[in-house]
């Protein structure tokens, strides 16, 4: 968990949401964000954050969080093809998750492994979201970064997010048919009732498409709405 005591500002990193480029671009602004001693690694909620600094004698809502998210459709996607691919250190392809994604089509990992909100898991506490939690929508970035840094240091920085460790997969709108968009509408149940996301529109920076998709993306759109409303029975 990263912390700048100067600006009192934590970012919470939830996989495969373009987390690494916003910590590049964070620290540009607050030098002294670093890691927590009482939270080492990568990876950890809300709570956990809550949880020490009241450890520390702090009050929670004194500290600024921010957090970046995307199209559950594209983080899905990004987090199965991330585990199945050569990009991922060897030992955490003993995990047990990781071992099981590997030999699963991408239908069976979200009715088998990703089955919870991983959004909802990372950034409530007794079901709601903080008052003092920015949440930046990765297809907007770069501009979400901008403000946030306006707003916590009163400066205008240049934000440039350059975008690391990518997966490579195919277009997401490919992993889409009427049983995954029940799948992922299903896991992902909060992102989608919190209106941060619809599950039939899938923005078009996060599809990963060619300039020839992205002529046909009215279409595309209308096909996912269509998928829906059948794997819906509207």
């Amino acid at each position: 968990m990263l912390y700048s005591a100067d600006h009192r500002v934590a970012f919470v990193h939830i996989h495969k949401t373009a987390g690494t480029s916003t910590i590049e671009t964070l620290r540009a602004a607050l030098p002294d964000l670093a890691h927590l001693p009482e939270l080492p690694e990568a990876h950890y909620p809300v709570t956990e954050l809550f949880r020490i600094l009241r450890d520390r004698g702090e009050d929670p809502l004194d500290t600024r969080v921010v957090t970046v998210v995307c199209h559950p459709m594209a983080h899905a996607v990004s987090i199965y093809e991330y585990w199945r691919s050569s990009k991922i250190p060897h030992r955490d392809r003993q995990l047990a998750h990781v071992a099981r994604t590997r030999r699963l089509s991408f239908p069976d990992f979200l009715e088998q492994v990703l089955t919870e909100d991983q959004f909802a898991q990372h950034l409530l506490v007794d079901g709601t979201v903080p008052s003092n939690v920015t949440i930046l929508r990765r297809e907007l970035l770069a501009h979400g970064v901008r403000d946030f840094v306006r707003d916590v240091t009163g400066d205008d920085h240049d934000v440039d997010v350059h975008v690391r460790n990518q997966t490579e997969h195919r277009p997401v709108t490919d992993y889409v048919d009427e049983h995954t968009l029940r799948l992922i509408e299903a896991s992902y149940g909060w992102t989608f009732a919190s209106g941060l996301y619809r599950p039939d529109v899938i923005p078009e920076e996060e599809r990963h498409v060619t300039v020839a998709e992205q002529d046909d993306s009215p279409s595309v759109t209308r096909r996912l709405r269509v998928l829906l409303a059948r794997s819906l029975g509207r």
